[in-house]
């Protein structure tokens, strides 16, 4: 263990500058993850079929579009759902999806 950290103490003093930019980077990066990732999630959409209407359904609606800023779309039939989740798939990835 003390040959471990003798290593890595004689490197930092060797690379000061490297280990400062190392640093520097790293925060920087976690800077800009935090302030992309609220932007993000907002443009994220979820298919939601809801079959018993209960409470519980409603406060999870609730929960995904009022805390999460995530669009839900809903009241759609489970072909329905996954043909405009399919076509919005692959109008952000710049392709058609297959006429049926």
């Amino acid at each position: 263990m003390k040959n471990i950290l003798l290593l890595v103490r004689t490197s930092v003093h060797r690379n000061k500058t490297a280990v400062i930019f190392a640093v520097i980077l790293g925060l920087i990066m976690n800077l800009m993850s935090n302030v992309t990732s609220d932007d993000t999630i907002s443009r994220m959409k979820i298919g939601f079929i809801d079959y018993d209407s209960t409470n519980l359904s409603v406060d999870f609606r609730r929960y995904l579009s009022d805390k999460l800023n995530i669009e839900l779309t809903e009241d759609l039939s489970y072909d329905e759902l996954s043909t405009q989740l399919i076509n919005n798939l692959g109008r952000i990835l710049g392709t058609r999806a297959p006429k049926s």
